[in-house]
C-alpha cells in the first residue's frame, strides 16, 4: 500500500514499524565490574555541589571565543578527556590530575576537571552536557533511547547550538527529534547549528575501544528529525547547519526565515543549506522526477530527509553523486519492486565503497528488486552450502534424518556469519539473572554510553530488523535471524513458521513426514554461545573464532518440541522470494498463536477462523488437508461479510445446526454457515432477539419450527398448522413439507399416500383410503 509522502518522525516511524512486523526488543547488557556508569542521584548531588566551579569554569573552556559555552566547546573537550583514556587503554573510571602530564588538544589537566574534585572522570563530561542541556526542555523515548528537544528555554539568544547528546539517567543518549515549535519563543534567533551526533570515544562492551576507523564519524542509527513548523515564528532565522544524518520535510522551515531556501527542481524540493549542500526533502511531482524509470538525485544533494518514493513502481534506477551523499532517511525506497539498479549496477556488481554505503541504508530498499535479488543470491549460495555438507546435492525431499542434519547446518552457519545485534537501555539495577533468569555473563555494559552498534553504528536503526540484514550486513536481532532460517530452509524444502511476540522471534520447523513428523522449536538467535561471549569475570569465553567454531562443531539447533504460545510473527517480503511465496502468514494478526501438541504432529492455532481462511493465510490450507494444522477449539467464531460464523478444529464451517454462542446461549447456524440473528435458544427454549418474547412458529434458514407453550421446539409429531390440516415436525423440528395430513388422511405433495411410509425413521401405516391407522 502507498504511503503520503510525509515526514516520519522516529516516533512515528517506530510505530509504523511495529505495525509492518512484530518488533523484537533484546534485553540490555550490563555488568558492574565493568561498568562506567553514574548513579544518577549521586550525579545530580555532586553536580549541584560544585555548579559554581563549573560555571567558574566555563570562561577557561570557551573554545571558539563565542563568549559562550556551547557543544562545539564541549567536544573539545571530550576530545582531550579521551585522549587521557586512550594512552591508558581506556582503563580506569577516574584518573588523579596529579597522574597528568603536558596538555590534551590545547587543555590542562586542571582545565579538564571541569568540577574541580581534583580527578578527571564520566562526572566532568556529564557536568558539561548537564550544564549545556540546561537551556533546553527535553521529553525522552527510554525505549529505544533517544532524546527529544522540547523548547529553548533561552529566548532572547541570536545564535544557537543545538546539542546532539544529553546526559540523563546514568547515560548519555542521543538527540534525535527537535519537537514541533521548539524555537518558535526565540524570536530573536539568526543562526542556528545543530550538531552531527558521533560515535562516542569510549570503549564497546567487550572493554575494547570503538572501531579506530568509525570513532568521531556520524552514526546514521542517531538521526535528527526536525519537525514541522520546529523554527515556527522564527522571522529572523536565516542561517542554519544542519547535521549529516537529518530527517525532515519542507514544512520544517515554515513560517521562518529560513523557508525561502527551499526550491523545487524536477519535481523535487531541495532545502539549500549553502551553494553545495543540499537536502531532498520531499516530491512536488514524481512523474517529473522519474525519467524513463530513473531518478538522478541532484549532484549537490547530501542527503534525503524524507522517504520520497515508498511504494513507487515507475522508479527502476536510482542515480546519486557518490562523493556527496551521506545518508538516505528510512523508507525511501521500500516496496519500490521495479528497483533494480543504483548507479547503473545491481548490488552484486557495486564496488567495496557503493557497498559499504548501501549496507548502511539496507532497510531503505526493503522489498525492491535490487535487494531482494542480492539476498536471494545469498540464500541459493547457502542452501547449497547445506546440501553439500549433508551430502543431498541431488536430492529434491529430504529425509527426516537429512533434515534434522540441514537445520543443524544452517545453524552453525547462522552463528559464525551474523552478529546479534542488541542494545543497552537501561542497566543492571533493572535487568539482572534474578529477574529476568538470564545468565549475567551474557549482558556486559562497559560505557555510559548508549553504547551497542544498535544505537551507535554507523547503519540506520531500522537495518537490524530488515530480512536482508543478516544476508548484507551480518548484523541483525531475533526477528531477522528468524526470517533467515525461514528463507534457507524454505529454500531446501523443509516446513516451518515464523512465530514470536513483542519480546522475542523464533521459528517453529517440521521435522519428518506429515504422518509422523513433529514440530521443534528454533531459535538461532539465542546469544548464549557467540564468539565474543564474556565470561562472569569479563574474560573472553572462546580464545579464537575457531575455539568458537569448534564449540559449535556438534550443537543441536532442534529444540523440544514446543508447548509454550507464541503470537505469529509475520512478514510480506516473504512473498518476494520465490520459495518462500504462499508458504508464510503475510498479513499481521495479534490473535493469532502457535503452540503444538505434546506428542503429536499438530499445530494447535488459536485464533479467529475467518483471519485465517481469509486473504494471507492460504499457506495453511494444504496443512490443514493433511491434518498437521487444526484451531485450538471445535468451536471457533469468526466473523466475515457482517455475518458470524462457526468453525471446527479442522477449519471447517458448521452449518444447520445450533451451537453454543457463549455461557447457555445458542444460535442457529444456516445452511451457508451463517448465524441468524433473530433467534436463540436458552437451555431448550427458543426467544425472539429478547429473552422476554418466547418464539411461536418461527422460520430459520427458510424452515418453518413450531414451539410449545414454553418456547420449546416440537419434534417428531404430527402438529395442527390451521383448520384440520396438520403438518409433520421432524426430529430437528423443522416443518416437513412434502407431508401433511387432512382429517385422518395421509397426503404426500398432494398424493393420497395409501401403503407405509417412513419419516425420520419412523414407519406409519395407512389403509387403502390414506387413513393413518398407526406408527412403529
Amino acid at each position: 500500500m502507498k504511503k503520503s509522502k510525509k515526514l516520519i518522525s522516529f516516533i512515528s516511524a517506530a510505530t509504523l514499524l511495529a505495525s509492518a512486523m512484530p518488533v523484537m526488543y533484546a534485553a540490555a547488557e550490563t555488568n558492574a565490574a565493568y561498568q562506567h556508569r553514574l548513579n544518577d542521584s549521586a550525579f545530580i548531588t555532586t553536580y549541584n555541589r560544585f555548579l559554581s566551579n563549573v560555571k567558574n569554569s566555563m570562561n577557561s573552556i570557551d573554545t571558539n571565543r563565542n563568549n559562550y559555552f556551547d557543544f562545539d566547546d564541549f567536544q573539545a573537550i571530550e576530545t582531550a578527556i579521551n585522549s587521557i583514556y586512550a594512552e591508558r587503554g581506556f582503563k580506569g573510571d577516574a584518573i588523579p590530575t596529579r597522574s597528568v602530564n603536558g596538555e590534551y588538544n590545547g587543555f590542562t589537566a586542571d582545565q579538564l576537571d571541569i568540577n574541580k574534585d581534583t580527578i578527571i572522570s564520566v562526572t566532568d563530561y556529564c557536568s558539561l552536557l548537564y550544564t549545556l542541556q540546561s537551556d533546553y526542555d527535553f521529553d525522552y523515548n527510554t525505549t529505544e533511547c533517544y532524546a527529544i528537544i522540547k523548547n529553548c528555554k533561552k529566548t532572547d539568544a541570536k545564535s544557537l547550538i543545538v546539542p546532539s547528546e544529553i546526559y540523563v539517567d546514568g547515560k548519555i543518549m542521543p538527540v534525535m527529534e527537535i519537537a514541533p515549535n521548539a524555537f518558535s519563543k526565540c524570536k530573536s534567533l539568526t543562526d542556528i547549528k545543530i550538531e552531527s551526533f558521533k560515535l562516542p570515544q569510549w570503549i564497546d562492551k567487550y572493554n575494547n575501544p570503538f572501531d579506530s576507523e568509525k570513532v568521531g564519524k556520524p552514526a546514521a542509527s542517531s538521526y535528527m528529525c526536525i519537525d514541522g513548523y520546529a523554527f515556527n515564528g522564527c522571522k529572523k532565522l536565516t542561517k542554519i547547519s544542519l547535521p549529516d544524518n537529518v530527517v525532515f520535510t519542507a514544512d520544517a522551515f515554515n513560517n521562518s526565515g529560513l523557508s525561502s531556501k527551499v526550491e523545487n527542481i524536477d519535481g523535487v524540493n531541495y532545502f539549500k543549506e549553502n551553494s553545495d549542500r543540499w537536502f531532498a526533502c520531499g516530491i512536488t511531482n514524481s512523474n517529473k522526477a522519474i525519467q524513463n524509470g530513473v531518478f538522478k538525485l541532484n549532484d549537490n544533494a547530501v542527503a534525503i530527509t524524507t522517504y520520497l518514493f515508498y511504494g513507487d513502481g515507475n522508479i527502476k534506477e536510482f542515480l546519486y553523486n557518490k562523493s556527496k551523499l551521506n545518508f538516505i532517511a528510512d523508507y525511501t525506497f521500500e516496496n519500490c519492486e521495479n528497483l533494480e539498479k543504483v548507479n547503473n549496477n545491481s548490488y552484486e556488481n557495486l564496488s567495496a565503497d557503493e557497498k559499504e554505503f548501501i549496507n548502511k541504508f539496507v532497510s531503505v530498499f526493503n522489498s525492491t528488486k535490487f535487494i531482494i535479488d542480492a539476498t536471494e543470491a545469498q540464500i541459493n549460495d547457502i542452501a547449497a552450502a547445506i546440501r553439500n555438507e549433508i551430502k543431498c546435492e541431488n536430492v529434491d525431499v529430504l529425509n527426516e534424518e537429512q533434515q534434522r542434519a540441514a537445520v543443524n547446518a544452517l545453524g552453525r552457519h547462522v552463528y559464525s556469519t551474523t552478529y546479534y545485534n542488541d542494545f543497552d537501555i537501561y542497566g543492571g539495577e533493572k535487568y539482572n539473572k534474578d529477574n529476568y533468569g538470564i545468565r549475567a555473563h551474557q549482558f556486559k555494559s562497559n560505557s555510559f554510553y548508549v553504547n551497542t552498534p544498535y544505537n551507535v553504528g554507523d547503519y540506520s536503526r531500522r537495518n537490524i530488523y530488515s530480512p536482508n540484514a543478516s544476508f548484507l550486513t551480518g548484523t541483525t536481532e531475533c526477528a531477522g535471524f528468524s526470517f533467515t532460517t525461514s528463507l534457507v530452509l524454505d529454500k531446501l524444502g523443509i516446513k516451518n513458521y515464523n512465530i514470536g511476540g513483542h519480546a522475542h522471534a523464533l521459528n517453529l520447523v517440521f521435522i519428518g513426514t506429515e504422518k509422523n513428523g513433529k514440530w521443534y522449536q528454533v531459535d538461532l538467535s539465542d546469544d548464549g554461545d557467540r564468539e565474543n561471549e564474556l565470561n562472569d569475570n569479563g574474560t573472553r569465553k572462546y580464545a579464537n573464532k575457531q575455539a568458537f567454531l569448534d564449540s559449535i562443531k556438534d550443537k543441536n539447533f532442534l529444540g523440544n518440541p514446543s508447548q509454550k504460545y507464541y503470537g505469529l510473527a509475520c512478514n510480506t517480503e516473504f512473498e518476494s522470494y520465490e520459495s518462500s511465496r504462499g508458504k508464510k502468514i503475510n498479513i499481521s494478526h495479534d490473535d493469532m498463536i502457535f503452540s503444538t501438541k505434546d506428542n503429536d504432529t499438530v499445530l494447535v492455532v488459536n485464533a479467529y477462523a475467518s483471519d485465517l481462511l481469509g486473504k494471507g493465510f492460504d499457506c495453511l490450507k494444504n496443512d490443514i488437508k493433511n491434518g498437521i494444522v487444526e484451531l485450538e477449539s471445535d468451536y471457533n467464531w469468526a466473523e466475515k461479510d457482517c455475518a458470524k460464523y462457526c468453525y471446527d478444529n479442522h477449519f471447517v464451517p458448521r452449518k444447520s445446526q445450533w451451537v453454543n454462542e457463549y455461557y447457555n446461549r445458542n444460535v442457529y447456524l444456516c445452511s451457508d454457515g451463517h448465524m441468524d440473528e433473530n433467534y436463540y435458544m436458552i437451555g431448550d427454549k427458543v426467544y425472539y432477539q429478547d429473552s422476554a418474547v418466547i418464539a411461536r412458529d418461527f422460520e430459520l434458514d427458510g424452515q418453518l419450527f413450531y414451539t410449545d407453550s414454553e418456547g420449546r421446539i416440537i419434534k417428531n409429531q404430527w402438529i395442527n398448522q390451521y383448520y384440520n390440516k396438520s403438518a409433520y415436525a421432524r426430529n430437528d423440528g423443522h416443518i416437513d413439507n412434502d407431508w401433511y395430513m387432512i382429517g385422518n388422511k395421509v397426503y404426500h405433495q398432494d398424493t393420497l399416500q395409501t401403503t407405509p411410509f417412513e419419516i425420520d425413521g419412523i414407519y406409519y401405516n395407512v389403509n387403502g383410503d390414506g387413513e393413518l391407522i398407526s406408527n412403529n
